[in-house]
């Protein structure tokens, strides 16, 4: 045995008793944790590009008592008989501030 580290080698290495590229000196360190930055927020993402299904939009809408909006985007939607639209499209129909409150009214 070449070295005290290596007792298990059975001579088959050439290190010496302070050789520290041994086969068997010094096991790899335990590796780093990797962390996160916990101060860096979630990325906010585009809330008027979001979908939303026509009919639950629909459906929230009438129970939130905006029957005209309701019925404008039913209307227009006829014409083109989307599954979805993006929630920026209430624009159209509505202010903005009215068009976010919807938004997040159904995604809480």
């Amino acid at each position: 045995i070449d070295c005290d580290d290596c007792n298990c080698c059975n001579d088959c290495c050439d290190c010496d008793d302070d050789d520290e590229e041994c086969c068997m000196a010094d096991p790899d360190p335990e590796p780093e944790q990797l962390s996160l930055p916990l101060d860096n927020k979630m990325q906010s993402i585009d809330w008027s590009q979001v979908k939303v299904n026509i009919d639950t939009l629909l459906n929230h809408l009438f129970k939130s008592r905006r029957p005209a909006l309701a019925m404008a985007i039913r209307r227009d939607n006829k014409e083109f008989n989307f599954d979805e639209i993006p929630f920026g499209s209430l624009r159209n129909y509505t202010t903005n501030d009215d068009a976010k409150t919807i938004y997040n009214e159904l995604n809480p």
